[in-house]
């Protein structure tokens, strides 16, 4: 006699075994391609150097208090001080993060991102199973490991999911949604878990939860309209949007500094130029052994799962109602992903930089299902059931599989040359997929004769050829797409990038708050470095790459001369000691360095209305209207003599100038862009009457010894002369003259989002913090509030006779975000107290207890 295991133990055995068979088939793909910790690539995850590297460090270093340059809301060791809010909901959230970070060393990030995704991997696979349990108790066996095993190892998570690790948590998301939208359909539904589950989903990523919202609520709406009658099935719909709203309302204090920042963020290109492709595509790109990286809709989530959801309309154990507004629901879906208008609702309503099918995971999870769905049941116990019950093979669903390995072959015949990359050729991939619905035929007529000794070794022998050759299939698909993409993978020394991390924030001790840390860098001579520029060895850095970067931000960076082609998300600091200086980045010149805050006499004034505006701020910034001049320049190229306005890239050109003896030559450029070539600067060659002061780069070039110069510079992309690309001249008397008269504090403490400055005496003038001037920002005089202001684009405030000035940072709606929270934490709530208050009073056992 078999002995039943306890209903909670098996819902954790099958739990753990789709985890750890999404884990190990993670692993295995790795291990063929040689991606860490197999082998030297850092795998496909994007902007690794850029993004993750130093938002993951810094979010250490926040919860361990270490550095103490940033807190909850404000960090100062990323950019040139950046609310922490928006980037913490963009790369950081939900439960995983902090978890992994507490336990992996700061020098092994990539140890703590592969962690990361394992972890997610495992939870998408175990938790969608726990779906598929609770939907068909009597879905048993291999058939269900293999289904959500699948769903983790889907061609999304291995094209985009593990690329962009922060939208995998959502693959446990949407089991948790719909469970969430199923708990909402019982008679007392439990408000404070599905509220819970949604807001789960959206801490860990606002933007793919809102996608996976979206297909919960169609979850929802089609039981209803399957299933119940009309004053039900709303009312059932309404309780589930009811926790949703209130579900996404506990996330407010996260949520609404965020989609203030995206609100007032540098978007990326127009809708016309986002690829939508076909059917055909999206029917090739469900297949296994096939792969892109240009951008197709990756379907594919196992062919198991995609036969049984091609026989889930001949399911019988279902009502016709059912699985009519079922279908109409999966052809919605389907037909979503080859419209332009479509994938813009997808990607909430926002044009998505790359991929537009960033959302299809909803489409595999909904496939999944499906399949569950189409599994039928032996028992009239099931979920949906119609009360039909079953005793005999469903042929029409049998039939339908062998078709459809048939159908595939053909298509695949007729449109292969679709086909961007495979494991395996035409014939193989025919083959298999024959062979394996035909196999998966043979299960679904054995399973009906349990106690037939011949039906129980044919089906257990096939379920076992199954397993390896779906074991195959994942891993055979999961390492090509790794493989053709190892090309893109980043080679990272992320031991060295953590020291040099590690090394900056000792170094800054000696400096911090007075000033930020310099670090001198040659990033023409160093490829890694050159993708994010001299910038990045800025401590407290002012390198920062963020989707969260804000307008006001940007236009901070392009004020100051450090804004890039890609709307600010990179800045650049160009090798000026003029602005590393009046940005209060320390270096080893002479040049003075202001300190972080600092006391303008007076407002400045421009005298030269055709300077650049970048020159002009840093003008304003030193103190000293007559620094910059610019005098007639004469180019000719190198090679043949001749004097050139429109300059070509690879081209060397000789520049010939007249700055007066003992100020500095530099070169400029607007709209600079560092992806025009390889090396991305421009280099400074052969010099005469210039002493160099730099390392050859665009920017500060030298301190000219007499009253001519010249100079060569090698064209890295098309420029033409003074309209985007020029050559100045800088005073340096003029900046010590005009910084001496700046008023620095006598003690200044600067903290995450506060700042403190006190002054020897009372003093009055312009207070200017070195930090763009952004919404959330106050300040106070003495105690007293005083209005802020900008003074090239940094935080400024006039006051009189003040001695001591301090500044904070909330982030907008940040406050009325922690009320909103506390009153939907409240809501959901509030349904468990009531009902267990009713109980108390009606309870006489209780009540006589209680009186005793």
């Amino acid at each position: 006699m078999r002995v039943r295991a306890h209903p909670i133990n098996h819902k954790v055995s099958i739990f753990l075994a789709s985890a750890i068979f999404a884990v190990l088939v993670h692993l295995a793909v790795r291990l063929l391609v040689g991606i860490y910790p197999f082998g030297i690539y850092s795998g496909g995850i994007h902007d690794f150097v850029y993004q993750y590297l130093p938002f993951y460090s810094r979010f250490r270093d926040q919860m361990l208090q270490g550095s103490g340059l940033s807190g909850l809301t404000f960090a100062w060791n990323l950019g040139l001080g950046v609310s922490s809010i928006p980037d913490y909901a963009t790369y950081l959230g939900g439960p995983i993060t902090p978890l992994v970070l507490l336990l992996v060393p700061r020098h092994q990030i990539i140890g703590a991102l592969l962690i990361s995704i394992l972890l997610k991997v495992a939870l998408a696979a175990g938790f969608m199973r726990l779906l598929m349990h609770y939907l068909r108790p009597d879905f048993t066996g291999i058939i269900p490991l293999i289904i959500s095993v699948g769903y983790a190892c889907s061609s999304w998570v291995f094209e985009l999911g593990q690329f962009i690790p922060q939208w995998l948590d959502v693959l446990y998301g949407i089991p948790l949604l719909f469970f969430a939208a199923l708990e909402m359909r019982k008679p007392k539904p439990r408000w404070i878990l599905a509220g819970g589950a949604v807001a789960l989903v959206w801490w860990a990523n606002y933007y793919v939860a809102f996608m996976a919202s979206v297909v919960a609520g169609l979850f929802s709406i089609t039981l209803a309209l399957g299933l119940d009658g009309f004053k039900q099935g709303t009312k059932n719909v309404v309780r589930f949007g009811a926790a949703g709203v209130l579900g996404v309302a506990t996330t407010a204090p996260i949520l609404l500094p965020t989609m203030t920042a995206l609100f007032q963020g540098v978007g990326y290109e127009g809708v016309d130029k986002l690829i939508v492709f076909g059917k055909s595509i999206a029917g090739i790109r469900t297949l296994p052994f096939t792969a892109t990286i240009a951008y197709e809709p990756p379907l594919y989530t196992g062919l198991v799962a995609l036969a049984l959801f091609a026989a889930f309309f001949f399911t019988r154990d279902l009502t016709w109602r059912f699985k009519l507004v079922w279908l109409v629901t999966s052809t919605a879906l389907l037909i979503s992903v080859t419209k332009l208008k479509t994938q813009m609702v997808w990607n909430l309503f926002q044009t998505p930089h790359g991929s537009s099918y960033r959302w299809v995971f909803v489409i595999t999870a909904w496939m999944v299902v499906t399949a569950t769905l189409a599994w039928e049941s032996k028992s009239i116990n099931n979920r949906f059931s119609n009360g039909r019950k079953l005793d005999a093979p469903n042929w029409f669903q049998i039939v339908t599989v062998v078709l459809f390995g048939s159908s595939v072959a053909l298509f695949l015949l007729k449109h292969w040359n679709l086909v961007s990359f495979t494991t395996a050729g035409r014939a193989i991939i025919i083959a298999y997929t024959l062979f394996l619905c035909v196999f998966l035929a043979v299960i679904m007529v054995t399973r009906w004769f349990p106690m037939r000794k011949t039906a129980l070794v044919i089906g257990r022998a096939t379920t076992a050829l199954l397993l390896i050759a779906v074991c195959f299939e994942y891993i055979g698909t999961g390492a090509l797409v790794d493989r053709n993409r190892l090309s893109l993978l980043q080679n990272v020394n992320t031991g060295l990038e953590a020291e040099r991390l590690e090394l900056s924030e000792r170094l800054t001790t000696n400096e911090w708050p007075t000033h930020r840390l310099g670090w001198i860098h040659d990033d023409f001579l160093d490829p890694e470095a050159s993708e994010n520029l001299s910038a990045r060895y800025i401590y407290p850095g002012t390198d920062y790459y963020s989707t969260a970067v804000t307008s006001q931000y940007a236009d901070t960076l392009s004020t100051l001369g450090m804004v890039t082609s890609r709307g600010a998300r990179y800045s650049w600091l160009p090798e000026d000691s003029i602005l590393k200086g009046v940005l209060s980045v320390a270096s080893e010149g002479d040049l003075p360095t202001l300190p972080m805050a600092r006391i303008y006499p007076e407002r400045f004034t421009s005298i030269n209305s055709s300077m650049p505006k970048e020159y002009e701020s840093r003008s304003s910034l030193s103190n000293a209207p007559n620094l910059y001049h610019f005098e007639p320049v004469s180019v000719k190229n190198v090679a043949t003599l001749a004097e050139e306005t429109e300059l070509r890239k690879g081209e060397t050109y000789l520049f010939s100038t007249s700055c007066k003896q003992g100020t500095t030559v530099f070169a400029g450029v607007h709209r600079y862009d560092r992806h025009s070539s390889t090396p991305a600067g421009y280099r400074i060659g052969e010099s005469n009457n210039i002493v160099a002061s730099s390392d050859g780069l665009l920017g500060e070039i030298g301190r000219a010894t007499e009253n001519t110069q010249r100079f060569t510079l090698q064209m890295a992309a098309d420029r033409t002369l003074n309209e985007n690309l020029f050559v100045g001249c800088a005073d340096i008397s003029e900046y010590l003259r005009g910084t001496e008269k700046i008023v620095g504090p006598f003690d200044l403490a600067i903290r995450p989002g506060k700042v403190t400055a006190t002054f020897a005496q009372p003093i009055s003038g312009e207070f200017v913090l070195a930090t763009p001037a952004v919404d959330g920002w106050s300040c106070s005089a003495d105690k007293k509030p005083i209005p802020v202001s900008s003074r090239a684009g940094l935080l400024s405030a006039v006051v009189s006779d003040a001695t001591t000035i301090q500044c904070g940072f909330t982030p907008p709606f940040f406050k009325a975000g922690i009320g909103i929270a506390t009153l939907a934490l409240l809501l959901l709530c509030s349904p468990g107290l009531v009902a267990r208050l009713h109980k108390y009073e009606t309870d006489p056992i209780q009540r006589g207890h209680s009186t005793a």
